[in-house]
């Protein structure tokens, strides 16, 4: 018995030129920069939290730091099985992210999640960026891989937003 579902499907080849991937491999080298400048922005947020919150939210910037870690592991693998090399310059990293570090020297532990709350607004939209130029060629690979980690970063952003609630009520 045939499936009417496959047959009306088009499907493209598995694999992609160097031509066709280049859209997409310049919006992840985008988001590489800026998870590779927000990692260290978090780590070093996380060595100046002081008082009471850093036992209320040190875990979660552990997990972040780990989860940003994988993630530009993941992000750069998958620029290589595009046939690209990942942008792999922390001077262009620093040049093309719109994410900025900022000193943590005398920010209190809310006035840091209020900045990492403002890098997932620019995390989320390089992510849509990729999403959509995968889109264009029906990159199932890239969408699954991108889309994984936009609802990581919604469950941080929805993590980190409670306590932020939670400390201007205490």
């Amino acid at each position: 018995m045939e499936d009417k579902f496959y047959k009306s499907k088009n499907y493209k080849k598995l694999g992609f030129s160097a031509e066709e991937t280049e859209a997409i491999v310049k919006e992840m080298n985008l988001l590489l920069s800026n998870y590779f400048i927000y990692q260290n922005k978090l780590r070093f947020f996380r060595w100046n939290i002081k008082g009471r919150a850093y036992y209320n939210v040190i875990e979660e910037y552990n997990k972040s730091i780990v989860n940003t870690g994988e993630n530009t592991e993941r992000i750069g693998h998958r620029i290589m099985i595009l046939g690209h090399i990942p942008l792999s310059d922390i001077h262009e990293y620093i040049k093309v992210a719109e994410i900025k570090q900022v000193s943590s020297f005398g920010l209190n532990a809310s006035q840091m999640v209020v900045e990492i709350l403002k890098d997932f607004e620019v995390l989320y939209t390089k992510m849509i960026n990729v999403i959509d130029k995968a889109r264009e060629i029906n990159d199932v690979g890239t969408i699954d891989l991108i889309d994984s980690m936009v609802i990581q970063l919604q469950e941080e952003r929805y993590k980190y937003s409670s306590w932020l609630d939670y400390e201007k009520f205490t």
